[in-house]
């Protein structure tokens, strides 16, 4: 393998023991931020991946008569060998090396083997479909996000909703974390368990349009209510683009839910933390200028202007190097990248019709290719959610280093058998709010995300 360092062994014993899932949650969290910035490690559990998984679709050999006679005859022979004199044993100390020894020629055998099967894996068999077992990267994505799929269904609450507090997440996020689960719902294809994705969408749809306050959000009255607001009012969006008809209720609901995002709009043309410094920010504001966008592109806006001065607001976050600010362009509490992204997703997405956005493409492309790596040891499901989603929303071919290196860690780090199968564990940046839904929703979206730029 290629860039190995003086840990080999004990990366590889990792690396075996993540594929297996065998480690903690703790230790593959370390594991997954160590592979993240270490090519070396990125080469070697591909490698990893590609045996096994090969080893695993090939056909079963079975050993000649002969061959299994004369291994048989061969062990028979050694086993009369005279014993070693204790002189010419190895050295005890040499005992650690030799295990290593041992392991890299199973390791050659395996290949050996390897290589005979895949000989036999080439030839066409009358139980196989197309005579090719190996599954294309997009069958592999969608596979992942109907497991995911899969477990958000089975683990739906009986009011439609999905609670936070069940999977380590922050119960003030209850509604968001819905609309985020409806949101993954929506985007499987329509053959894809439609009659249970169905019923789970319309529980899902009918909670959230239960928990619209009096005053027209959704969800309780908290430091999270923009949030929970503007995520849910997406939400139903969606599921009304899908419908053949529009539902009455929901539509009803959809339109107190724009009403109240015009009222909360500050003078400056953003949004802030409702009942605080009333000081607009980045991170609230995209969610809101999504729903107003969202809205006009399906018929829903009615008044135009909260969009219009929520769009201009948004131009004046940019920086001369196309990043995104948090209060102001050079305001960077938590690094640029989320918010650049943020930003640059519901720009590129809200262009049609908006001279305010026109003018600031060429920036917003220069800043995106800043974006086009996953960078920094952290785990971050939100920022790679809306960089998948920017890289999306522009004409740029998909095939750049970000989306690959995200596809490859989140095919990769999916919990594999258990009663989380199908999920994303709970780790990184802002996993403590949302909890094991939020990582599942938000990774699942990324694939999707990631499948929908390819065309």
């Amino acid at each position: 393998m290629n860039n190995l360092s003086p840990d080999i062994d004990v990366r590889n014993e990792a690396i075996v023991s993540f594929l297996r899932g065998e480690l903690t949650e703790s230790e593959a969290s370390e594991f997954r931020n160590r592979l993240e910035i270490d090519p070396g490690v990125q080469s070697e559990l591909e490698e990893f991946r590609r045996t096994v998984g090969l080893l695993e679709s090939a056909p079963d050999a079975e050993l000649s008569e002969d061959l299994f006679a004369s291994i048989l005859s061969r062990l028979s022979d050694e086993s009369k060998v005279k014993p070693v004199p204790e002189t010419l044993l190895w050295p005890r100390k040499l005992l650690p090396a030799l295990r290593i020894a041992a392991s890299f020629l199973v390791m050659c055998g395996a290949i050996t083997v390897l290589t005979l099967r895949l000989q036999r894996v080439r030839e066409p068999r009358e139980d196989s479909v197309s005579g090719d077992r190996h599954e294309s990267p997009d069958v592999v994505m969608h596979a992942a996000i109907s497991g995911a799929a899969d477990w958000l269904r089975a683990n739906q609450e009986h009011d439609g909703s999905w609670s936070p507090e069940r999977w380590d997440g922050s119960v003030e996020y209850r509604v968001a974390l819905t609309g985020m689960s409806l949101l993954t719902l929506l985007g499987l294809p329509e053959d894809a368990g439609s009659g249970k994705t169905a019923e789970s969408e319309r529980q899902a749809i009918d909670y959230i349009v239960s928990n619209q306050n009096t005053a027209g959000h959704f969800g309780p009255r908290s430091r999270g209510v923009m949030y929970n607001h503007g995520i849910a009012t997406v939400a139903l969006i969606e599921a009304m683009d899908k419908k053949s008809e529009p539902v009455a209720p929901v539509t009803d609901a959809i339109a107190e839910a724009l009403t109240f995002i015009a009222k909360e709009q500050l003078p400056s043309g953003g949004w802030g933390y409702i009942d605080e410094d009333g000081e607009p920010n980045t991170g609230i504001s995209v969610w809101q200028l999504r729903a107003l966008a969202l809205a006009q592109q399906r018929g829903f806006l009615a008044d135009k202007q909260p969009l219009r001065r929520g769009l201009f607001w948004l131009k004046g976050m940019i920086d001369t190097k196309g990043q995104f600010g948090y209060r102001s362009p050079t305001d960077f509490p938590e690094g640029p990248e989320t918010l650049t992204a943020m930003g640059a997703f519901c720009l590129l997405t809200s262009e049609a019709g908006n001279s305010a956005v026109s003018d600031a493409r060429v920036t917003l492309r220069r800043a995106m290719q800043e974006l086009g790596e996953i960078s920094g040891d952290d785990v971050d499901f939100y920022r790679w959610y809306f960089i998948a989603h920017a890289w999306q929303a522009t004409d740029t071919p998909s095939d750049n280093a970000f989306t690959s290196a995200l596809t490859a860690y989140l095919l990769g780090s999916r919990v594999q058998k258990g009663p989380h199968k199908g999920t994303w564990s709970p780790a990184g940046r802002w996993s403590t709010a949302g909890g094991r839904i939020y990582t599942t929703t938000m990774a699942a979206l990324s694939l999707q995300a990631c499948i929908d730029s390819q065309g």
